[in-house]
C-alpha cells in the first residue's frame, strides 16, 4: 500500500464537501460525485482532487494555508498533515453527545418509538455503542 503524501484532515465541525475525481477516469465533469468528509477524517490532496476543486479563475481553497482559510472563511476549514489525537478526542466526544440524545430521544418519545424498541434492541444497541466509545477514550 503506498504512503499518502500531502495528508490533510477535516478541522471543521460541520465537515467540508469536496468534488471527487470521476471513478470512470473519463474525465467527465458531470461523472464526479461529491466527498463528503466529516470532522477528524483524513484525505489525501492529490493533483485531480485539486484540479476537481478549481473555479473559473484557477483557484482552490485546497492549496490556501490556515491563514488563508481564517482570510477566506472567518475560520480554518482543514489542516494540513495526519489527525493528531486531540481531534480523535473530539471526535468520540461529538460522537458520545449524538448517542446519548439519540437514547434519551427514545426514552423521552411515545409509546409507538418503545415498542419498537422492544422489538429491535435499539436501546441496548445504544447503550453498547456508548460503553465501547467509553472503554476507547480510556485506553487512549
Amino acid at each position: 500500500m503506498s504512503e499518502k503524501k500531502n495528508l490533510a484532515h477535516v478541522v471543521d465541525p460541520l465537515g467540508i464537501r469536496l468534488v471527487a475525481v470521476d471513478p470512470s477516469g473519463s474525465g467527465n465533469v458531470f461523472g464526479a460525485q461529491p466527498l463528503n468528509l466529516q470532522f477528524g477524517e483524513e484525505f489525501e490532496i492529490t493533483p485531480e482532487l485539486l484540479d476537481r476543486n478549481r473555479d473559473r479563475l484557477g483557484r482552490t481553497w485546497l492549496e490556501l494555508d490556515e491563514a488563508g482559510q481564517t482570510d477566506a472563511f472567518g475560520s480554518v476549514r482543514f489542516r494540513r498533515g495526519p489527525a493528531t489525537p486531540d481531534v480523535a478526542a473530539r471526535v468520540r466526544e461529538l460522537r458520545r453527545e449524538a448517542l446519548l440524545e439519540r437514547r434519551r430521544d427514545l426514552i423521552a418519545g411515545s409509546t409507538a418509538a418503545r415498542r419498537a424498541d422492544a422489538a429491535t434492541g435499539y436501546l441496548a444497541q445504544l447503550d453498547a455503542e456508548l460503553a465501547a466509545l467509553d472503554a476507547e477514550g480510556q485506553n487512549s
